[in-house]
């Protein structure tokens, strides 16, 4: 469905042309196709994060292209929502004072926490695929961007993988996997300037009970 006249709209391709691998060892449509299906699903299956937590997605599409002499080829688009902002990767740490960058994160834990709810893993969520849509305020809003490295079901397709019991379809709080020791929070370093843990815990102590005997175990600092 599209969106009213007006409306900015971002137009994502997935043309193989434009695939980064300089070692040469990936086939780029096979890897163009699994990221447009990918992320087009994603969105499907985030549909009740559309315009709060990710944008807005309206839909997919096909679309020809050719470069100088080269001849038409087709490739597929997504029509998404326009952010207004920065990406964390773009902005200036030192210029969001403390409890902004307390708020950012806690935003982005709960996100992703509850995105991962929907059985959902988000491989790439990094600073430059998060957008900061209202710099100026004290509690900057946050927006996802790039599912096509999401994973369904939480897992690779790998033997092992499928041993572990990765309770789809429940709730698992941050306590468990956002502890320091996972590092799943690494890659926000630049914007963390305080202890993770006991401020994860103040946060999310809400969380705690919804934790069962088994997750903690399948959670354990020993994974």
């Amino acid at each position: 469905m599209f969106p009213q006249k007006g409306t900015r709209l971002v137009a994502k391709a997935y043309d193989p042309l434009y695939f980064n691998d300089s070692d040469g060892y990936l086939n780029p449509f096979l890897c163009m196709d699994r990221s447009y299906t990918h992320e087009a699903n994603a969105y499907i299956a985030l549909n009740e994060f559309q315009g709060q937590g990710i944008p807005r997605y309206h839909g997919s599409y096909a679309s020809s292209l050719s470069v100088d002499s080269a001849p038409t080829q087709t490739v597929r688009i997504i029509l998404i929502e326009h952010i207004r902002g920065i990406t964390m990767a773009d902005a200036e740490t030192r210029k969001f004072p403390q409890a902004a960058r307390q708020s950012i994160l806690k935003s982005i834990v709960d996100l992703e926490s509850r995105i991962y709810e929907k059985d959902i893993l988000l491989t790439g969520l990094e600073p430059r695929n998060v957008i900061i849509s209202s710099p100026d305020s004290e509690q900057p809003r946050v927006v996802f961007i790039d599912f096509g490295d999401a994973l369904f079901n939480r897992r690779r397709d790998d033997p092992i993988s499928f041993e572990l019991n990765d309770f789809l379809g429940e709730y698992i709080s941050p306590l468990l996997r956002w502890n320091e020791i996972k590092g799943r929070g690494y890659a926000f370093s630049e914007w963390i300037d305080w202890d993770w843990d006991p401020w994860l815990k103040a946060e999310f102590a809400h969380t705690a009970a919804s934790i069962t005997s088994e997750m903690r175990e399948r959670w354990s600092d020993d994974y």
